[in-house]
């Protein structure tokens, strides 16, 4: 609605105002579903709203509805409009069950429900790991699920890994697996993982692929 405010001019006339025009621009849906600092805008592509935006009087808007906001998907992991209600731990759950988060299983018909602390699924979609589970995400199915869902992981072949073990745990092995510096087997270190020079004091060794615990 337009709404006039010391413009005496309207009420002055001494012509009779039979009716009044509304003039109904667009739903804003609230700031915090704008783009950042109600940014300014000359057309449309100027606002960069990963759901889309639309210029409007030169400030961009969101293209959701006020029960909406612009969340990842959490079956794709792509931006969508999602009602406030489906929202769990910053995705978009179209299927809740129990406070858990359910969808279908790659292509079968499986269906696989995580609580919203542990989002990442392992390769055979049977365990549901959280984005600080030293275990590395087995996902040949998933690969674009990876960094999306856990930004503190990265991709490897089909291993979801940390990009950084805990400290307690500081050597990945080529499954993104964390370890303890005094662990006493040999560690697989095939994709590039570091050997010596993590742990301190230094105890291990390395032979080719292998991390070893230093005897002597």
């Amino acid at each position: 609605m337009a709404l006039y405010e010391n413009d005496s001019a309207i009420c002055s006339t001494d012509a009779y105002v039979e009716r009044m025009d509304f003039d109904f621009a667009y739903d804003l849906a609230g700031d915090e579903l704008e783009n950042p600092q109600n940014k300014p805008c000359e057309i449309d592509a100027d606002c960069d709203n990963p759901c889309g935006g639309k210029c409007i009087e030169g400030k961009c808007r969101s293209v959701c509805a006020r029960s909406q906001k612009c969340v990842r998907d959490y079956d794709t992991t792509k931006y969508m409009c999602c009602d406030v209600e489906n929202i769990l731990n910053g995705f978009c759950c179209l299927n809740l069950s129990d406070g858990k988060c359910c969808r279908k299983w790659g292509d079968s018909n499986k269906m696989v429900c995580c609580p919203p602390d542990k989002p990442l699924v392992d390769g055979w979609g049977t365990k549901c790991l959280s984005c600080d589970d030293p275990q590395a995400g087995v996902v040949y199915l998933e690969n674009a699920r990876c960094t999306a869902v856990c930004p503190n992981r990265v991709q490897r072949g089909p291993y979801c890994l940390l990009e950084d073990c805990p400290p307690e745990k500081p050597l990945a092995n080529w499954m993104g697996n964390c370890y303890a510096c005094d662990y006493p087997g040999n560690i697989n270190m095939w994709y590039g993982g570091k050997c010596t020079g993590i742990c301190n004091p230094e105890t291990r060794v390395a032979s080719g692929q292998w991390c070893g615990l230093k005897t002597d």
